[in-house]
């Protein structure tokens, strides 16, 4: 007591108990643990200069703050929990005859980069707009803090162990889960398709590098036969010899034709690298404008 008195503290009284309780049960919506909120019960008490009770009497404040954050948070949901909606959130949990339930489709992330992934994904979003509704959920009752822990619970846990909690706790978990799982099936299709798009850009860079080099080595090799092809024409001019039997004899037209069809092919290629250039701003474009 001389103490407590000397150190301008007060006894804990019932009206500081009544009064800790409901700031108690508004802290567990934005926190589960219960350290920390053993935490925020010494805080409260040292800022109003209250004597801190026994340790056990605390723990049982903070079991009782967490089933009251349970409450509310049934409470705040309970309007938008119609019976279309709680029979389709407990479909989410039945195993269909694959062994796998609709909740463990929606908990999967893809794992690889192919059209197939992203249509995987695409057809979760379809699924929980059209079937459950998940863009009209209004979850702004409910702290950050509080919908993140809910929707991670609903996102570790198994359908088995999900159908064995109360309604209570079942539905606003699944409720979160399902509005983060459309976020998350949105990104990850957009970053399926971002990685996708990056590959098409990197194999269309390394197609034309391969075909720079290739036109360089044929645009050389033409220059070499232009030039061998100048000195027999006019060497033949000055001698005054038949053009195309010196070729023949020098070259060879079965060589010549070979030439010609490579200067085709160089002049085809060219135009096919140019189209290419022209078409990366447009793929550059593209991907800069999808997230990341």
């Amino acid at each position: 007591l001389l103490v407590r008195t000397d150190a301008c503290f007060r006894a804990f009284a019932e009206r500081e108990f009544e009064a800790l309780r409901e700031r108690l049960a508004l802290g567990a919506l934005e926190h589960e643990r219960s350290s920390l909120l053993l935490g925020r019960i010494c805080e409260l008490l040292r800022a109003e200069r209250v004597e801190r009770p026994s340790i056990d009497r605390l723990v049982r404040l903070v079991a009782w703050a967490r089933e009251r954050a349970h409450e509310l948070t049934f409470q705040r949901l309970a309007p938008q929990l119609s019976d279309p909606l709680g029979k389709t959130l407990d479909g989410l949990l039945v195993t269909t005859d694959g062994g796998r339930s609709q909740h463990a489709w929606l908990r999967a992330r893809p794992t690889t980069v192919s059209a197939g992934a992203m249509r995987r994904e695409l057809e979760k979003r379809a699924f929980l707009i059209e079937h459950v509704g998940a863009h009209r959920l209004n979850l702004t009752g409910l702290p950050p803090n509080r919908r993140a822990w809910l929707a991670q619970t609903g996102r570790q846990s198994s359908n088995q162990a999900l159908a064995r909690l109360a309604p209570e706790r079942r539905y606003p978990v699944l409720l979160c889960f399902c509005a983060e799982a459309l976020e998350r099936a949105t990104d990850d299709a957009l970053e399926v398709f971002d990685r996708a798009l990056g590959a098409a850009d990197r194999s269309a860079q390394r197609k034309r590098e391969e075909l720079e080099r290739r036109s360089s080595r044929d645009a050389q090799t033409t220059v070499r036969r232009f030039i061998d092809l100048s000195q027999i024409v006019i060497e033949a001019h000055e001698a005054r010899t038949d053009v195309l039997r010196l070729i023949d004899r020098r070259i060879g037209l079965d060589r010549l034709r070979e030439d010609l069809d490579r200067a085709k092919q160089l002049s085809a290629r060219r135009r096919l690298v140019i189209s290419i250039s022209l078409s990366r701003p447009a793929v550059r474009r593209a991907a800069s404008c999808s997230p990341a």
